[in-house]
Protein backbone atom coordinates (compact mmCIF):
# COMPACT_ATOMS: atom_id res chain seq x y z
CA UNK A 1 0.00 0.00 0.00
CA UNK A 2 1.06 3.60 -0.87
CA UNK A 3 0.47 6.93 1.21
CA UNK A 4 -0.97 9.72 -1.27
CA UNK A 5 -1.32 13.38 -0.69
CA UNK A 6 -4.27 14.74 -3.04
CA UNK A 7 -3.81 19.08 -3.82
CA UNK A 8 -7.49 19.92 -3.93
CA UNK A 9 -6.69 22.96 -5.90
CA UNK A 10 -4.83 21.73 -8.14
CA UNK A 11 -5.56 17.86 -8.54
CA UNK A 12 -2.17 17.22 -8.32
CA UNK A 13 -1.10 13.48 -6.76
CA UNK A 14 2.05 12.84 -4.59
CA UNK A 15 3.32 9.78 -3.38
CA UNK A 16 4.52 10.29 0.24
CA UNK A 17 5.50 6.49 1.74
CA UNK A 18 5.19 2.93 0.40
CA UNK A 19 5.62 -0.75 1.75
CA UNK A 20 2.33 -0.97 3.32
CA UNK A 21 0.26 -3.44 3.71
CA UNK A 22 -2.62 -2.52 3.72
CA UNK A 23 -2.73 1.08 4.73
CA UNK A 24 -6.54 2.74 6.30
CA UNK A 25 -7.52 5.33 8.90
CA UNK A 26 -5.59 9.05 8.51
CA UNK A 27 -5.93 11.69 11.30
CA UNK A 28 -3.85 14.74 12.04
CA UNK A 29 -3.18 15.52 15.59
CA UNK A 30 -2.72 18.91 17.85
CA UNK A 31 0.85 19.22 17.52
CA UNK A 32 1.52 18.71 13.91
CA UNK A 33 2.00 14.84 13.62
CA UNK A 34 -0.12 12.75 10.68
CA UNK A 35 -1.17 9.09 12.02
CA UNK A 36 -2.20 6.78 9.57
CA UNK A 37 -2.82 2.74 10.53
CA UNK A 38 -2.16 -0.37 8.83
CA UNK A 39 -5.09 -2.69 8.95
CA UNK A 40 -3.45 -6.38 8.12
CA UNK A 41 -0.55 -5.24 11.56
CA UNK A 42 -2.50 -3.76 13.51
CA UNK A 43 0.23 -0.90 13.83
CA UNK A 44 -0.09 2.93 13.99
CA UNK A 45 2.69 5.51 12.29
CA UNK A 46 3.07 8.49 12.49
CA UNK A 47 4.88 11.26 10.40
CA UNK A 48 5.92 15.09 11.35
CA UNK A 49 3.75 17.60 8.97
CA UNK A 50 5.04 20.68 8.53
CA UNK A 51 3.67 23.33 6.07
CA UNK A 52 1.93 20.83 4.41
CA UNK A 53 4.67 17.80 4.01
CA UNK A 54 6.29 15.04 5.65
CA UNK A 55 9.63 16.31 7.61
CA UNK A 56 11.37 13.12 8.36
CA UNK A 57 10.72 9.36 8.53
CA UNK A 58 7.82 7.08 9.42
CA UNK A 59 7.57 6.17 13.29
CA UNK A 60 6.00 3.30 14.59
CA UNK A 61 3.44 4.81 16.85
CA UNK A 62 1.88 2.09 18.45
CA UNK A 63 -0.16 -0.87 18.31
CA UNK A 64 -3.36 -1.66 18.98
CA UNK A 65 -3.89 -5.66 18.23
CA UNK A 66 -5.11 -6.85 21.68
CA UNK A 67 -1.94 -9.61 22.35
CA UNK A 68 -4.24 -12.24 24.30
CA UNK A 69 -6.51 -12.74 21.28
CA UNK A 70 -5.75 -15.77 18.45
CA UNK A 71 -4.42 -14.63 15.47
CA UNK A 72 -6.81 -14.03 12.33
CA UNK A 73 -7.30 -10.97 10.11
CA UNK A 74 -8.29 -8.01 12.40
CA UNK A 75 -6.93 -4.35 12.61
CA UNK A 76 -7.27 -0.56 13.01
CA UNK A 77 -9.70 1.41 10.77
CA UNK A 78 -11.25 4.93 11.30
CA UNK A 79 -9.42 6.90 13.85
CA UNK A 80 -9.91 10.80 15.74
CA UNK A 81 -7.73 12.85 18.19
CA UNK A 82 -9.32 14.25 21.36
CA UNK A 83 -8.42 17.31 22.41
CA UNK A 84 -6.05 16.07 25.20
CA UNK A 85 -3.98 13.97 22.75
CA UNK A 86 -5.76 10.72 22.88
CA UNK A 87 -6.03 8.64 19.75
CA UNK A 88 -9.57 6.65 19.65
CA UNK A 89 -9.21 3.98 16.96
CA UNK A 90 -12.04 1.44 15.85
CA UNK A 91 -10.51 -1.78 15.81
CA UNK A 92 -12.19 -3.92 13.22
CA UNK A 93 -12.74 -8.05 14.44
CA UNK A 94 -11.51 -6.89 17.41
CA UNK A 95 -14.99 -5.38 18.57
CA UNK A 96 -13.58 -2.29 20.90
CA UNK A 97 -12.34 1.41 20.29
CA UNK A 98 -8.51 0.75 21.39
CA UNK A 99 -7.40 4.05 22.78
CA UNK A 100 -3.85 5.11 22.53
CA UNK A 101 -2.54 7.73 24.99
CA UNK A 102 0.62 10.59 23.65
CA UNK A 103 3.17 7.62 24.03
CA UNK A 104 1.05 5.12 22.17
CA UNK A 105 0.55 3.13 24.67
CA UNK A 106 -3.25 1.28 24.93
CA UNK A 107 -4.90 3.41 27.71
CA UNK A 108 -8.33 1.42 27.57
CA UNK A 109 -10.72 -0.55 25.25
CA UNK A 110 -14.21 0.66 24.72
CA UNK A 111 -15.92 -2.65 23.76
CA UNK A 112 -18.52 -2.69 21.01
CA UNK A 113 -21.81 -4.67 20.72
CA UNK A 114 -20.90 -6.05 17.62
CA UNK A 115 -17.38 -7.51 17.02
CA UNK A 116 -16.50 -4.86 13.61
CA UNK A 117 -16.63 -1.43 14.15
CA UNK A 118 -15.12 -0.02 11.03
CA UNK A 119 -14.89 3.71 11.67
CA UNK A 120 -16.15 6.40 14.35
CA UNK A 121 -15.56 10.53 15.00
CA UNK A 122 -16.56 12.91 18.10
CA UNK A 123 -20.01 14.24 18.87
CA UNK A 124 -20.59 18.34 18.63
CA UNK A 125 -18.19 20.77 20.37
CA UNK A 126 -19.22 20.89 24.10
CA UNK A 127 -20.35 16.74 23.91
CA UNK A 128 -18.01 14.40 25.10
CA UNK A 129 -18.96 11.30 22.94
CA UNK A 130 -17.76 9.81 20.14
CA UNK A 131 -20.07 7.39 17.39
CA UNK A 132 -19.04 4.42 16.38
CA UNK A 133 -20.14 2.56 13.04
CA UNK A 134 -20.52 -0.96 13.19
CA UNK A 135 -20.63 -3.06 10.15
CA UNK A 136 -21.31 -6.62 11.89
CA UNK A 137 -25.15 -5.02 13.29
CA UNK A 138 -25.79 -2.66 10.96
CA UNK A 139 -25.52 0.62 13.52
CA UNK A 140 -24.69 3.64 14.77
CA UNK A 141 -23.96 3.60 18.27
CA UNK A 142 -22.84 6.12 20.76
CA UNK A 143 -20.28 6.32 23.51
CA UNK A 144 -19.56 8.64 26.57
CA UNK A 145 -15.90 9.80 26.83
CA UNK A 146 -13.60 11.93 28.94
CA UNK A 147 -12.82 14.63 26.46
CA UNK A 148 -14.24 16.38 22.82
CA UNK A 149 -12.77 15.49 19.82
CA UNK A 150 -10.26 17.43 18.30
CA UNK A 151 -11.76 19.42 15.19
CA UNK A 152 -10.79 18.15 11.69
CA UNK A 153 -8.69 19.58 9.22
Amino acid sequence: GRLYKVDVSTMAIEKLDSGFQCINGIAFSADQYLYVNETVTGLVYRYRWKEGRIVGSRETFGNVNAPNRPPAFRGPDGMAFDVNGKLYVAVYAQGDVTVLGKDGRVIKRILTPGNLPTNLCFGLPGQKKIYVTEYELGCLECFDVDAEGLPLW
